[in-house]
């Protein structure tokens, strides 16, 4: 178990009441399980092998946010997320290079077709943002950024 903050059993009794000791203090070190069933899922619903577990976890949190928020279902919603480079670029940064080159993605879906669709779905909108980053794209983008001419 891991511990959480403010899990004092005075506070969880006054938000909770009776039911209070029915919750342990902590949350499950099982997640590794949980993330392979998620990314299991969408991909047998997809059709597919291509789904990551981070990206069938990022489309699981995403999907739960828009639901509590409970936006009416033709508005737009956006999920931005950074995607590392450093893997995609040819040739390699040297190993002294410290920082982290990533990528700014984004995915944008309505809310309706976000829920409705499932978690297959914006798992593979996910990937598919993810998978256009390739090499051509890496240097691209860097040469855009220095200001140079691709």
């Amino acid at each position: 178990m891991i511990p959480l903050p403010h899990t004092n059993s005075s506070v969880a009794t006054s938000l909770l009441g009776a039911q209070a000791h029915h919750y342990k203090r902590g949350f499950s070190t099982s997640q590794k399980d949980k993330n392979a069933v998620l990314k299991v899922r969408a991909n047998a619903e997809m059709g597919t092998h291509k789904i990551s577990s981070l990206q069938a976890l990022l489309a699981h949190l995403w999907r739960s946010v828009i639901r509590n928020r409970r936006l009416l279902e033709d508005q737009e919603t956006m999920y931005r997320f950074p995607t590392g480079m450093r893997p995609r670029l040819h040739p390699p940064l040297p190993q002294q290079y410290f920082g982290a080159p990533v990528q700014l993605g984004m995915v944008t879906m309505k809310e309706g077709e976000l829920l409705k669709l499932g978690l297959d779905h914006a798992a593979w909108q996910l990937n598919k943002v993810i998978s256009t980053y390739t090499e051509a794209e890496a240097s691209h983008q860097l040469l855009g950024i220095l200001g140079e001419e691709p």
